[in-house]
């Protein structure tokens, strides 16, 4: 008894889901048909709304959660952010000029950089 219970109510269960997505299709397929007739430009915004899809015109500066951001403006606050990359590239920058290692087949004439030849240290 137990069983066919289970197995009615699978059915009838499948039965529900498959008829819910359907309205759902056809609910939505309505409103974005009429939707387009009216006003695409109402409707596209409508669709990224029903999507899920999140608006381009938030301002970054809006994510940034940094104490005192608030009052600097973008051009200040575009300045604070470049040197504080610029601030840790800083530990990675050479004490002195790489030198050039001849190899073979490269020409025994060596560039000139900064009014001096390079030479191997």
């Amino acid at each position: 008894m137990v069983l066919i219970k289970s197995a009615q109510y699978k059915f009838y269960r499948k039965a529900v889901n498959r008829e819910r997505k359907s309205c759902k299709a056809v609910f939505y397929e309505t409103k974005v048909q009429s939707m387009k007739e009216e006003n695409p430009k109402a409707c596209w915004r409508e669709v990224k709304r029903l999507s899920g899809a999140r608006s381009h015109s938030v301002a970054l500066c809006n994510h940034i959660h940094a104490e005192g951001a608030e009052e600097l403006s973008p051009q200040d606050l575009a300045n604070v952010i470049n040197e504080a990359l610029l601030e840790s590239m800083e530990e990675n920058r050479l004490s002195r000029p790489l030198a050039q290692i001849l190899l073979e087949g490269d020409s025994a004439h060596l560039p000139v950089v900064s009014g001096c030849a390079l030479r191997d240290s």
